[in-house]
């Protein structure tokens, strides 16, 4: 099953109580809302998320690679 990982924002927050009455059920129990970055780390494994958010990646974005 497949999961959507989200950090809770105040307008998220709103949206999604506006919307959840006209989800179903299965599809609202692929969201996760996350309250602080690292507990993102129950999800994604520590070497692959960015130290911003809990891990130990330190990926950097070059556009013109890729």
């Amino acid at each position: 099953m497949s999961i959507v990982l989200t950090i809770i924002l105040h307008h998220l927050q709103a949206f999604w109580k506006i919307l959840i009455p006209f989800v179903s059920k299965t599809t609202t129990k692929k969201f996760v809302f996350i309250k602080k970055p690292n507990e993102l780390l129950e999800y994604i494994p520590a070497d692959q998320l960015e130290r911003e958010f809990g891990g130990s990646s330190d990926f950097t974005y070059n556009h013109e690679e890729y």
